[in-house]
């Protein structure tokens, strides 16, 4: 990050440091039930009550911002360097300064005056501070450490916060509910701090001694106090169990202070035994000594489930009971399978309308409110050894009062005797303007009504069949199937037994029942076409063969809108968001059309950016 300058900070402000779990990093146990107490801890809620549409920055909870704090805390204790203050008279330049690149979606440390939410509180923020887009919390300060990325590859955010005359700190955090990036600002210019001398002479990440392997990021740092030794010239060696391994060297000018930044070609830096790499450091100029050497000896330790990736199904406010509407994913880095609940804490609002599945699946328990289109949950992913890892999130439902593209299925649906003695068929209407036409079909049967209406007659069931109803609530070129069982008896014209809805209800795909020309075709939905469940990024292009096949023969036609584009056979996925890819089939030797859609959500093609 850019300097800013000396800021002026209250003495009153000062909180006294949270101190993470003291680490011997010459003692196996030491770092290892460290690491576990720091890292298998739940992170308190934000409480952030700001708003990015009205240019709110907001505040968070005081544990929240010692939480990051004690974070931080944990990389010095590891690197052998004094804990930090937090100081809260920096928080509403960090908090401000956060706004800023979560209301633009991109960072700088000097954005302009006419950047979204800019104020000059929020200058004095971003430049000021290490900036993160799309984390917050703790995971950004993981994030600082890590420091990955073609633009960081001085490791300067790390360098930040393992400086050895860093002062007091302070946190700026917005979170996301779907509509902007969640943002961190940590603010570290505030000057007030002691030179403090590193238990080894000198800084490196991964430091000297035990390091668990979940922390063993990509780019390895050694730096030494001041500006007067020089690595221009210096070399760096890293030697494994198996002999020597290729290093690329990525920065030889330092950041604060004078340093190396170098990349070892690890095998993998996940290890199931202790592995030692010892690190040769020469032709160091301008020091009090000329080469350094020392050992990282790397553990194994469990990670709880922390990538975060989420599939919203395109489900509307109509959908029906236990209808599947968003996945939630905390992926594990061990591979450990996880299991998911719904728990107590910031962004539960809305959890006792809702279920989740064990793997991951929420459901509503019961009908929703026709008009209210989010919805705020907070669930858990427990992996196998019991370490779990929260979030809060949005749940948005599409409105079918306004997305034209949304279909409800209808409800109640009831069959009774008529005046001719056929049978009536009556149901109820979710939303208004849902829905142009109704289709009901029968299965095994010819029968089949379409109307404008809310109910019809059918005059072909016979005595003693069980028959599949489907009712198709139609809207345009889209529907929406909603299903019952019903047995036709001779005394009556039947009675209707468990309702099951069909799972695409609020799915992302849906399939239309192929038009009947005359009332003899067959209306059972033909399920013919198959999706991909690929991962997409924005920027990537794919044939449109590797998104969807279509089983069944006949003259395909595909339409693809949101954030995609489709062009001579091939997609191409073109920012962040929904793509909802439809294809129509007539089919070969009939008038009947085949329909389907799905919703693909685009992803960002690495990791946030951070400046």
């Amino acid at each position: 990050m850019g300097l800013f300058g000396f800021v002026v900070f209250n003495e009153a402000g000062y909180v006294t440091p949270v101190e993470a779990v003291s680490v011997n990093v010459r003692d196996r146990a030491s770092v290892i039930a460290a690491y576990n107490a720091e890292f298998n801890r739940v992170e308190p809620g934000s409480a952030w009550n700001g708003n990015i549409g009205e240019c709110r920055s907001g505040t968070t909870a005081t544990a929240y911002q010692l939480s990051v704090l004690q974070r931080v805390n944990w990389y010095r204790d590891m690197a052998g360097l004094p804990a930090v203050a937090y100081n809260t008279a920096f928080n509403q330049s960090a908090q401000d300064g956060a706004l800023i690149g979560s209301a633009e979606g991109q960072l700088s440390h000097y954005p302009s005056s006419t950047a979204k939410c800019y104020s000059q509180s929020g200058l004095v923020g971003t430049s000021s501070s290490n900036l993160a887009l799309g984390l917050s919390g703790v995971k950004a300060v993981d994030g600082y450490i890590d420091d990955e990325g073609d633009n960081n590859t001085a490791v300067g955010h790390r360098s930040w916060l393992l400086y050895r005359s860093l002062g007091p700190i302070a946190t700026g955090d917005i979170e996301t509910d779907g509509t902007h990036y969640s943002a961190n600002a940590i603010y570290v210019t505030g000057g007030g701090g002691t030179p403090a001398t590193p238990r080894d002479g000198f800084i490196s990440w991964p430091p000297s001694g035990y390091v668990p392997d979940a922390v063993l990021y990509d780019r390895w740092s050694f730096s030494l106090a001041g500006r007067s030794a020089s690595f221009q010239n210096a070399n760096v060696t890293v030697t494994g169990p198996n002999g020597s391994i290729p290093v690329t060297v990525n920065d030889r000018s330092g950041f604060l202070e004078t340093g190396i930044v170098f990349t070892p070609a690890l095998p993998s830096k996940k290890v199931t035994t202790d592995t030692t790499y010892t690190v040769n450091i020469t032709g160091i100029s301008g020091g009090a000594t000329s080469s350094y050497s020392y050992q990282v000896i790397v553990v194994h330790v469990n990670e709880p489930p922390t990538s975060r990736s989420h599939g919203n199904w395109g489900a509307a406010t109509c959908v029906t009971p236990l209808s599947n509407i968003f996945r939630v994913n905390l992926s594990d880095p061990d591979g450990d399978s996880s299991s998911y609940h719904l728990v107590n804490g910031y962004g539960d609002t809305d959890n006792s309308l809702f279920q989740v599945t064990s793997d991951g699946i929420i459901q509503n328990i019961a009908e929703l409110d026709a008009g209210k289109t989010k919805y705020r949950l907070r669930y858990e992913a427990v992996d196998s050894y019991g370490w779990s890892a929260q979030n809060s999130l949005v749940v948005t439902l599409k409105d079918p009062v306004v997305d034209t593209t949304v279909v409800c299925p209808g409800r109640k649906l009831t069959l009774s005797p008529n005046s001719n003695g056929g049978t009536h068929v009556e149901w109820n209407i979710p939303v208004t303007g849902s829905a142009s036409s109704w289709r009901v079909s029968f299965t095994p049967s010819d029968a089949w009504c379409q109307v404008t209406t809310t109910s019809c007659d059918v005059t072909t069931l016979k005595n003693g069949t069980t028959y599949k109803v489907d009712l198709y609530a139609v809207r345009g070129s889209w529907s929406a199937p909603y299903t019952v069982y019903f047995t036709k008896t001779a005394s009556n014209s039947g009675s209707s037994t468990t309702t099951t809805p069909a799972a695409s209800n609020s799915g992302s795909s849906t399939t239309t029942t192929p038009a009947a020309s005359n009332p003899g075709s067959s209306t059972t939905p033909v399920r013919t076409v198959v999706w991909s469940s690929k991962t997409i990024t924005a920027g990537s292009k794919l044939k449109l063969s590797k998104i969807v096949v279509v089983k069944v023969k006949g003259t395909s036609s595909y339409r693809a809108t949101g954030v995609c584009s489709l062009r001579k056979g091939v997609m191409s996925f073109n920012r962040v968001g929904k793509c909802r890819v439809a294809v129509s089939v007539k089919l070969k030797n009939s008038t009947k059309v085949l329909r389907s859609s799905k919703v693909f959500t685009v992803k960002a093609k690495s990791l946030p950016s951070r400046k």
